[in-house]
């Protein structure tokens, strides 16, 4: 059971971004990162600055923080998905058909 826990918890946090929409994911990041929002009270609230930071909403580290963490489950879901492929696979690509290293390839694209 614990061998299917470590393979099922990183890929259930991985789906849960699935289960709200994508404005409401980056709006959600509008309001973390906005003049008044979250990020801006924990400066302000430890000193670290005396007013609130405006540019944190509307940059270009604002965007790609808010991109990367929309897309990364588009783009870790396939990854997570061959990492959990074995080598007891293999003889499930033979019988659909694949042959000698083709089934290797069919498994794990990236292999040539």
């Amino acid at each position: 059971m614990k061998g299917k826990l470590k393979f099922i918890v990183p890929l259930v946090l991985l789906l849960v971004p699935f289960a709200s929409s994508y404005l409401l994911r980056v709006m959600a990041w509008k309001l973390l990162l906005g003049r008044e929002g979250a990020i801006n009270w924990v400066l302000t609230s430890i000193g670290l600055v005396k007013e609130p930071v405006g540019l944190l909403v509307y940059s270009q580290a604002a965007v790609v923080i808010t991109l990367v963490y929309v897309w990364i489950p588009f783009a870790a879901l396939p990854i997570y998905a061959i990492g959990g492929m074995t080598v007891d696979d293999i003889p499930m690509a033979r019988a659909h058909g694949a042959q000698g290293i083709a089934a290797i390839r069919a498994l794990w694209p990236g292999v040539n």
